[in-house]
């Protein structure tokens, strides 16, 4: 079983990924000051003084507003933890994480700062689905879910939350009937490539620097895997070594895990991801050429069990944002062409549907790969990125 003490780390990891090492540190370190001075207050402070300098607050530093929000985030959090289901079950950790961090963006995007705890940008569904509908953010009515969710909990009128409900529809048949279409978008033709053509250039680069090879241990991950190799999204941060000798009741499920014996990689198992809800823990195969890149790779980088696989020089994971850039920069010094997650699934889902007919029992092999259903498996293909005969 996971410990308290592994969740609490779990945790703090990946908090430490969503603001980056050098933030959560000084956030730390101003907390422990605050906690401080509120147990020792000087002795030569009277009663007047304090309430002067009550009186005369200077405007919020960053790190001051930085921790308010963080303090609201995790109250956010802990309301979440505690709903249910329809099923009467509790959220999943991952489930959980995807609500705050939404509902934090759209208190970016409606007060133009992080959520802190004011949940009076949510009583005027109108404005902010309009300013959701213009927004440039993909799967709007998954925004929406989690603000229906937590109004019920508030007891918000029913009116507020019906009328959520009509838009949040009104987004997915919308988004529906353009994943129908099977289109591209502009950025998407300009940067797509051939997947026979990605194979053969990831094949021949010889990593020359380190650098080199932390993309090429990234891009193998993506494009080099056979018929039961994960499709990954953007959840290689989560990925941690685990020695082939642990039992799988013994794994932290907060992780995902490349399986090695003698650093030697054998296989994936994936506890954490979107769909976890759904399809549950899953073991994915490597390829040989994906062995032998992550076996150089971890030689290298000296990565052991316990270690994230792809993390800073401290041995700190990335946050999803810096993977997303990274990864951009080594499909850019690879295949010489910026790819994001999106595209790069776009890419091998096409690729495998532009051959015509497949056995039932293919397709949702194929669709295993991606962690989801063949129909939405289907809907990754877009008709500009078949290559021309």
């Amino acid at each position: 079983m996971t410990s308290r003490s592994e969740i609490q780390k779990a945790y703090i990891e990946r908090k430490k990924r969503a603001m980056g090492e050098e933030a959560y540190n000084e956030m730390m370190r101003q907390k422990k000051q605050i906690y401080r001075a509120r147990l020792r207050p000087t002795q030569t402070q009277n009663e007047n003084e304090v309430e002067a300098k009550e009186e005369k607050k200077e405007p919020a530093s960053r790190m001051e507003v930085i921790l308010n929000n963080l303090d609201a985030l995790d109250a956010l959090k802990n309301t979440f933890m505690h709903l249910k289901t329809k099923g009467e079950k509790e959220l999943r950790p991952s489930t959980i994480e995807n609500y705050v961090q939404k509902i934090n963006r759209l208190a970016v995007l409606m007060t133009n700062k992080g959520y802190d705890g004011d949940n009076s940008f949510l009583m005027n569904p109108e404005k902010l689905a309009d300013a959701l509908d213009k927004a440039d953010l993909k799967s709007k009515k998954d925004y929406i879910t989690p603000v229906v969710r937590l109004l019920k909990h508030l007891g918000v009128s029913d009116d507020n939350v019906e009328m959520y409900q009509k838009r949040m529809k009104a987004f997915k048949e919308t988004e529906y009937n353009k994943r129908k279409e099977n289109r591209a978008t502009e950025s998407e033709i300009e940067n797509a490539m051939p997947l026979s053509e990605i194979i053969d250039l990831i094949e021949k680069f010889k990593p020359k620097t380190n650098t080199g090879l932390f993309y090429k241990a990234i891009l193998s991950m993506y494009f080099m895997g056979g018929q039961d190799s994960l499709v990954p999204r953007n959840n290689l941060p989560d990925f941690k070594l685990v020695s082939s000798t642990k039992k799988v009741k013994d794994m932290n499920p907060e992780f995902n895990y490349f399986i090695v014996k003698d650093n030697f990689p054998l296989g994936v198992i994936m506890n954490r991801y979107k769909s976890q809800a759904a399809y549950g823990r899953q073991k994915f195969t490597l390829t040989e050429f994906q062995q032998s890149v992550l076996k150089k790779y971890f030689d290298h980088f000296g990565k052991k069990p316990g270690d994230f696989a792809f993390s800073q020089e401290q041995g700190e994971p990335f946050n999803y944002n810096q993977f997303s850039d990274i990864l951009k920069k080594a499909t850019s010094e690879i295949l010489g062409k910026p790819m994001n997650v999106d595209l790069i699934r776009k890419i091998i889902a096409t690729d495998y549907w532009k051959d015509g007919l497949h056995s039932i029992a293919e397709d949702e092999r194929q669709a295993r790969r991606f962690l989801h259903s063949v129909a939405q498996n289907r809907e990754y293909v877009k008709r500009e990125l078949v290559e021309d005969d």
